[in-house]
């Protein structure tokens, strides 16, 4: 449908918009944990191009030349990369504001979407 950016188009619907709605909502409790967060993306996106160049040289798992870019970074799908950014942040983020509501004893689910709905920790709000 997309042609060649049907997987980039597809990484940023799928991890793309997730990891910016974690971050929008959750803003107050992410913002101290940031300095963490772009240390373990770095060491992520390192990693990455060389692992993927891996399985894809061993041929573990391969793109469709049709539904990529084509873009290769020291052997690792451009693509790839996108993902593993997105990925990294939102799973470290989610496990921060998980860790808060454990640490408070509260039911996670409910006080989460709760404090998501009303914007108790997001962006917008000041401390």
């Amino acid at each position: 449908m997309w042609g060649h950016y049907s997987y980039f188009i597809s990484t940023l619907i799928f991890t793309g918009i997730p990891t910016v709605l974690i971050v929008f909502f959750f803003y107050r409790l992410i913002m101290p944990y940031m300095k963490m967060i772009r240390k373990l993306t770095l060491i992520f996106l390192v990693l990455t191009p060389f692992l993927d160049g891996i399985a894809l040289s061993t041929n573990a798992w391969q793109y469709a030349p049709d539904k990529s870019l084509g873009i290769v970074i020291f052997g690792g799908f451009f693509e790839t990369l996108v993902v593993t950014f997105f990925i990294t942040i939102a799973v470290s983020s989610m496990t921060i504001v998980l860790s808060h509501y454990v640490d408070k004893g509260e039911s996670i689910l409910p006080a989460g979407i709760n404090d998501a709905v009303k914007g108790k920790h997001a962006i917008w709000m000041r401390k």
